[in-house]
């Protein structure tokens, strides 16, 4: 088959739409206009940022993530030695995040930032 017939039988088979783009003959394009399944989930991915010590990086964790996941996840992205329990993750306006409580129960705005740091320690030595 020559590449003249190759195309002519190619042309016959697709049929263009306005959109610009091709379609098999005999079938009718789809429009954007039809439910997705992805639009039909809830939203369960999280955008948000934490901050450690001054540097900052983007996490997307699940909405059924605990914080204390989320907070495992930051303290072997910032490499911190220390012991993890003497931190904690804070919202903006200083409430600490509970490390059991899955990240769906806070209504977390994407690109909210939280800040990892140490916990207030109460006792000691008077």
């Amino acid at each position: 088959m020559g590449l003249s017939k190759c195309s002519a039988k190619l042309s016959k088979s697709l049929v263009g739409n306005r959109a610009g783009t091709f379609v098999p003959g005999g079938r009718r394009p789809t429009h954007y206009t039809e439910v997705s399944h992805v639009a039909t989930h809830p939203k369960t991915k999280l955008k948000l940022k934490v901050d450690f010590d001054g540097r900052q990086h983007p996490f997307h964790p699940d909405a059924e993530e605990t914080a204390g996941a989320l907070k495992a996840e930051a303290i072997r992205f910032f490499g911190f030695v220390g012991d993890p329990n003497t931190l904690g993750l804070f919202r903006a306006d200083n409430a600490m995040l509970d490390d059991g409580a899955p990240l769906g129960n806070y209504n977390l705005t994407d690109d909210e930032v939280l800040v990892m740091r140490q916990r207030n320690v109460g006792g000691g030595a008077r």
